[in-house]
């Protein structure tokens, strides 16, 4: 048979038997069937920055992937020449030219190298304190826990020690707060679009502002906190362990959940957040412990901490925030307490601004800078409120008395009216958190848990 006879009946699909050559099965497709589903990997979040100085610092140094950029364009151009032989004729040229280039900015020669370097540091299983590929055991009794056989399935404050990289299958999810504040950034939009359609939702204008505060504080960072499918939490004396849960399978010991906490970077993400994060699924995720052992508290909200010494209480309430819904009720006694709280913090600080000063009111002056407490005493709901309120006070007496007081002072003195005085950032938050808990809507957001904190490098599935 010829040539071209043959590449004809391989176009038409009649490659005669006697050729051996079988189109319907290509190596390609032969490798894929022998690949078992547990060899795929998917990622979701990697944060290639500690993903390369981890691998940098086993191996010494990795090779550079290279990042393909182009853009969608059209370049058209008209490019001309004349030449004349003057005087016997003239002579022009012409050329055009319309191009067009293809760029979908796409950087898989960039993702393929960042996975590449990710499962070449997998591939150092030995690092791993908990490894989600260890091999299953049962213990039959509580003190063969013990048992250096048992050391890959039962870990205790030795072994979950500050940089340990732990593996853990997990069902994700955020820290409510941020939970909350997607929600609230969410709805917020579809209120302004279809007013009519939600109408008046309770406590919402109070959340708008909590999660302004948030957003500013988040700063594009993710707190997750996720639940660990295949292990527990026990206690052994006064020490907490974490455990397989097929290891205690047979055995008659009280467990709780562990909850696997830390920041993630909301550009790390491969994948849309709202279909990872909010949907309840399992996922491997490999990270590394940021704080040794288990921790009953942590704040999902780094940045607030740097105002704790200004804001007393601050992170608190904001790790409350995310557990108590925006249409809780406020209470009916607890606003009027603030307003009480307000009205206090007011007086204090009139009394300390005219000490300040150094200057005597009369007493016409006197009830007429009560009376101004009396009217702005009511707006305690929000720090904004709160603040025109101070503004309202500290304006009467600089017009009674013609001083003026320097604002880092006056700061100072409203600062130490707050604490005081015990006057609320966030009452109406402080109000739901306390009708909540006396009407056991809610659990304490104070409440112990088991919390692993880690730094994480890669979710995946």
């Amino acid at each position: 048979m010829s040539v071209f006879s043959r590449i004809r009946e391989w176009f038409r699909g009649e490659v005669p038997p006697e050729s051996g050559v079988d189109l319907t099965t290509t190596p390609t497709a032969t490798q894929a069937t022998q690949l078992k589903s547990s060899q795929l990997r998917e990622f979701v979040y990697l944060d290639e920055v500690s993903l390369r100085s981890l691998l940098s610092s086993i191996e010494g140094g990795i090779t550079e992937g290279t990042s393909i950029t182009s853009s969608d364009g059209v370049t058209a151009g008209l490019s001309g020449a004349i030449s004349a032989n003057i005087p016997v004729a003239a002579k022009a040229e012409v050329a055009s030219h319309f191009q067009t280039k293809n760029d979908n900015s796409i950087e898989t020669a960039r993702k393929a190298t960042v996975q590449s370097w990710f499962s070449d540091f997998h591939s150092y299983s030995e690092l791993r304190v908990v490894d989600t590929g260890a091999k299953v055991k049962i213990a039959k009794d509580l003190s063969e826990l013990p048992k250096p056989k048992y050391r890959k399935l039962r870990f205790g404050s030795d072994q979950l020690q500050r940089g340990g990289l732990v593996e853990f299958r997990v069902q994700l999810a955020t820290d409510p707060v941020y939970h909350m504040s997607a929600l609230v950034t969410e709805f917020s939009g579809m209120l302004e679009d279809y007013p009519e359609l939600f109408g008046e939702v309770a406590g919402f204008g109070e959340a708008e502002q909590i999660n302004k505060i948030l957003e500013r504080l988040l700063a594009g960072l993710v707190p997750i906190k996720a639940v660990a499918v295949d292990h527990s939490v026990i206690q052994v004396g006064d020490e907490k362990f974490v455990v397989h849960n097929e290891l205690i399978r047979d055995l008659e010991i009280e467990t709780e959940p562990l909850c696997i906490v830390g920041v993630t970077e909301q550009a790390a993400y491969w994948k849309d957040l709202r279909r990872v994060l909010f949907s309840g699924v399992e996922f491997t995720l490999l990270g590394r412990i940021g704080r040794s052992g288990i921790q009953e508290s942590w704040s999902p909200v780094k940045a607030a901490e740097l105002f704790e010494s200004v804001a007393p209480g601050i992170v608190q309430k904001i790790n409350a925030a995310g557990r108590i819904p925006f249409g809780a009720s406020d209470g009916t006694d607890l606003p009027s307490k603030a307003d009480q709280d307000l009205s206090r913090a007011l007086s204090v600080y009139a009394e300390a601004v005219l000490q300040e000063i150094g200057f005597d009111l009369a007493t016409q002056d006197v009830s007429q800078l009560e009376l101004e407490i009396l009217r702005v005493s009511d707006r305690s709901e929000s720090v904004s409120r709160q603040r025109s309120a101070f503004a309202c006070v500290r304006e009467t007496i600089e017009k009674l008395s013609n001083e003026r007081v320097p604002d880092e002072i006056d700061l100072a003195l409203r600062e130490k009216a707050r604490s005081l005085s015990g006057l609320s950032y966030f009452p109406a938050l402080d109000a739901k958190v306390h009708s909540a808990n006396t009407a056991g809507s809610g659990s304490d957001p104070t409440e112990p848990e088991n919390l692993l904190d880690l730094e994480v490098i890669a979710i995946y599935w």
